[in-house]
C-alpha cells in the first residue's frame, strides 16, 4: 500500500500515512491522518480562499504519553496547537506553509508567495514515497527597526 511521510514542524507530528490508489492530494492526506487515530487535527479557515482551495487556520497534535522530540528534548503529554495569525496592523503575519518532497527529497512543490500568505491549493498530488512538511512561519511585513523618516523623494544610496 502506498504511503507518504507527513511531518508538522513545531507540534511534534511525524507519521507514515498509508493511502489507497496512485496518489492523494494534500487535503486528502490531512484527512486520512486526522482519521487514523494518530492525534492530528486541523481547521480550515472558510473566510480566506485561494481559488477553490481554503487556507489552513490551525493544526494540532495530541499525544497521551510524553515523547522525545527529534531534537532530543522530552515533550509532556497534551495537545500542541499552532494557529495562523493575521494582524490588521500589518506589521507581520504568521502563516502555514507546506513543502512536498519526492522520493529523492527533491522539493517539487511549495507554498507560493504573493497570494496574501494563504495556503496554496490543497489539491496538489502526493505520491507513494513522497514527504509533506508543514511549518508555520512568521513573516515581517514592515521593518522591525525603521531607519528613519523616508519619503518617495529620499535618494537611495
Amino acid at each position: 500500500m502506498p504511503k507518504v511521510t507527513l511531518e508538522i514542524v513545531g507540534i511534534y507530528y511525524r507519521e507514515e500515512i498509508e493511502f489507497e490508489g496512485e496518489s492523494v492530494n494534500v487535503l486528502e492526506l490531512m484527512e486520512i491522518a486526522r482519521n487514523n487515530g494518530t492525534g492530528l487535527d486541523y481547521n480550515l479557515d472558510a473566510e480566506r480562499r485561494l481559488g477553490e482551495g481554503r487556507s489552513m487556520a490551525s493544526i494540532s497534535n495530541r499525544f497521551d504519553k510524553g515523547k522525545v522530540s527529534r531534537g532530543g528534548k522530552f515533550r509532556n503529554p497534551g495537545v500542541y496547537c499552532i494557529e495562523e495569525t493575521k494582524r490588521e496592523a500589518g506589521d507581520y503575519v504568521v502563516a502555514w506553509q507546506y513543502y512536498i518532497l519526492d522520493k529523492k527529497n527533491k522539493r517539487i512543490s511549495a507554498t507560493k508567495p504573493g497570494d496574501g500568505f494563504k495556503t496554496p491549493e490543497l489539491s496538489e498530488p502526493v505520491k507513494d514515497g513522497y514527504k509533506v512538511i508543514w511549518r508555520c512561519v512568521q513573516i515581517a511585513l514592515l521593518p522591525t527597526i525603521p531607519l528613519g523618516p523616508f519619503t518617495s523623494d529620499t535618494p537611495i544610496a
